[in-house]
């Protein structure tokens, strides 16, 4: 799993002023930095649109759940299993998946952090 660092205020915005359309490049983008060898990321938009955003939802879940997962088994506790949370922020009508979307986001810009921070230290 590659991290990078982003915004997420403006990652926000954009979502908001492109009426979603940024929150499809982030997703095929997150997708891509994950390293997941079974999916294409453009696969994931596709399963996300032909499905209207039901395939969104579990992706949100698993997304959250693989962050967890590559925090763990790096060895920083501080990064707690958001995987619930970002499925039920998913299910919220007329919005919750910015909630979700933020709160990956976040973990990934920690990761991001404790990575750059620990390849300091060598």
């Amino acid at each position: 799993m590659k991290t990078r660092e982003k915004n997420v205020f403006l990652m926000l915005i954009l979502t908001i002023f492109t009426l979603g359309i940024y929150y499809i490049y982030w997703i095929f983008d997150t997708s891509e930095h994950m390293e997941d060898e079974s999916r294409l990321p453009a696969t994931e938009v596709f399963f996300g649109i032909i499905t209207l955003g039901i395939y969104f939802v579990y992706w949100h879940y698993k997304t959250a759940k693989k962050v967890y997962h590559f925090a763990q088994s790096k060895g920083y506790k501080g990064i707690s299993d958001q995987s619930m949370i970002c499925l039920l922020c998913s299910l919220i009508p007329s919005g919750g998946w910015i909630i979700s979307m933020g709160l990956i986001q976040t973990n990934i810009n920690t990761l991001h952090f404790l990575e750059s921070r620990k390849n300091q230290q060598k």
